[in-house]
């Protein structure tokens, strides 16, 4: 019996590994493309607002992501192929899918600060904290703020429901109201706002939570409109990165950049005061070359996106480890 199960798993192992090369391709970079396509070229369209066109955008995402092979993973079946097909156990869970879509929408001009992501905790039954048979102890989808009150767009739920991310333009998961996005996700007893550790908080009700979504939103403080003509200072086209010091996490390592941030965006610097730092700042992606002599290539590249009041994103090591990526974040100066 044991060996008919080996052999299953490497029956499994062989067919997922066989879709490897279209999926494996995918990166954050077709997520924004998706996005500006949205916006310019030939398939451009205007929108009243941005819930109109987030949930296009969600569409155009679903669809690529289809077309691709990625697939809808929510279970522990779909780690592994994930893992084996992309290196990624996480490539097509909720969160991915978030952040996919929020890079997405990035790209297509959505402001950083009227997007956040909500999360619910599993309710189901566990033992010690863990329940061995849901592999999803939470849920998160990205809710974007349209007229005050956060609309949420659930591309993951759309893909487990119809096993492709593919056909989300008439979904009922793009574009749906914070409650009833509560309300159809029966399983989840708790949602919060941006802060996952939260989810063990099962007396939060959901109205509370809109309320905490909101209150934050305008907390943050809306982008300021400028009037037709008038010149942006160079500091409000930044999003919050300034000359100045700061603290980098990057790769479970602590450093300290000194950066000076140009009129036109481009950026110089040190790390740790020894090594020079140089890159631009383009909208909302953040690109800087770490210098790191006595190693092939003597560079590590960092490149990120301004996500609320922070920069996440992702850098190469430099020598040996030129092929490891690793994240990185940086808080912003207000």
């Amino acid at each position: 019996m044991k060996a008919v199960w080996i052999c299953r798993m490497l029956v499994l192992a062989a067919l997922v590994v066989g879709s490897a090369p279209a999926e494996a391709l995918w990166n954050i970079e077709k997520a924004r493309e998706v996005g500006e396509s949205v916006v310019s070229g030939p398939t451009a369209r205007t929108f009243a607002n941005n819930a109109q066109k987030a949930k296009e955008v969600m569409a155009r995402l679903g669809d690529a992501l289809a077309q691709n092979r990625v697939l809808p993973n929510g279970s522990y079946p779909g780690r592994v192929r994930a893992g084996l097909t992309t290196g990624e156990l996480t490539t097509g869970n909720c969160q991915w899918c978030a952040e996919m879509l929020r890079e997405a929408l990035l790209s297509a001009g959505v402001p950083p600060q009227d997007m956040f992501l909500v999360f619910g905790h599993v309710r189901t039954g566990t033992v010690m904290g863990l329940n061995p048979f849901e592999v999803n102890k939470t849920h998160c989808a990205l809710a974007v703020m349209v007229n005050g009150r956060p609309v949420v767009f659930d591309l993951w739920k759309h893909g487990m429901e119809k096993r492709t991310f593919s056909g989300s333009r008439s979904s009922q998961w793009n574009g749906v109201s914070f409650p009833q996005w509560a309300v159809r996700l029966r399983n989840y007893e708790w949602f919060g706002f941006e802060n996952p550790s939260c989810a063990s908080n099962t007396n939060k009700r959901v109205a509370d939570c809109q309320a905490d979504l909101v209150e934050a939103w305008r907390l943050l403080g809306r982008p300021k409109r400028t009037a037709p003509g008038a010149k942006q200072s160079s500091e409000a086209t930044r999003f919050g990165l300034k000359t100045g010091s700061y603290q980098v996490e990057a790769g479970g390592a602590l450093l300290t950049w000194v950066i000076s941030v140009g009129a036109g965006g481009g950026i110089t610097g040190t790390c740790n005061g020894t090594e020079s730092l140089s890159g631009s700042i383009s909208g909302t992606v953040v690109k800087i070359r770490r210098a790191c002599p006595g190693y092939d290539p003597p560079y590590q590249d960092y490149v990120g996106t301004v996500l609320g009041d922070k920069v996440v994103g992702k850098f190469r090591g430099a020598g040996v480890e030129s092929g490891q990526s690793y994240d990185w974040s940086m808080p912003l100066r207000r």
